[in-house]
């Protein structure tokens, strides 16, 4: 499985605002290629939030507090010419993978499993621990008490878009060419299959 690291993000230490700033590479996974274009998922979870707000009616994807998460999030994960890289789709630059979408990258519940990662500070010490997380699907149109969500084992179940923080697991479309030169540079080649930007 072809994977990029493009954006950094700050591992959670279990509150927020963050007391411990320790700053890790987002690893991406390949789901999809069009037009010289990858569809990426990142590989682990990297945040955690509500849905959705308190209001009753169908929540939409551009309007749920989710959608205006991701796009604050956008900000500080990805330098200048990374979002040169990113491209806009019609559910944003940073987005969630439907239903569907996750059922047809990710059939099986063992793919579908994805862990977080967490810093504990003990005095001087810092531990990392890993869990597997709960994370938010897309919704378009669901009622708040049916947004899509995978859980700890893989299975896609559904809840209610304020009654708990679920993970964020998000997607992009990026620049094929783009997304190798800049996984390149972050140097990681020399201990997985990626790509000498001197290549392009």
């Amino acid at each position: 499985m072809e994977t990029y690291y493009i954006g950094d993000y700050y591992l959670s230490d279990g509150t927020k605002p963050l007391g411990t700033k320790l700053k890790m590479p987002i690893e991406w996974i390949l789901l999809d290629e069009k037009g010289g274009n990858l569809l990426l998922l990142s590989k682990n979870v990297l945040d955690w939030e509500m849905y959705g707000d308190s209001r009753e009616g169908p929540i939409y994807w551009e309007e749920s507090y989710m959608f205006s998460y991701l796009a604050e999030l956008y900000e500080p994960y990805f330098s200048e010419k990374e979002k040169e890289a990113i491209i806009e789709s019609k559910y944003g630059k940073i987005f969630l993978l439907s239903e569907d979408e996750i059922m047809k990258y990710l059939p099986t519940e063992e793919k579908r499993r994805a862990v977080q990662f967490f810093v504990d500070k003990d005095k001087d010490e810092i531990k990392i621990d890993i869990e597997h997380h709960f994370y938010w699907l897309r919704g378009d149109g669901c009622s708040p008490d049916e947004v899509p969500y995978v859980d700890a084992l893989g299975n896609i179940e559904h809840h209610y878009s304020t009654a708990d923080e679920f993970g964020v697991r998000p997607a992009i479309w990026i620049d094929k060419k783009k997304a190798r030169v800049i996984t390149a540079n972050k140097g990681f080649n020399g201990w997985h299959h990626f790509w000498d930007p001197k290549e392009f």
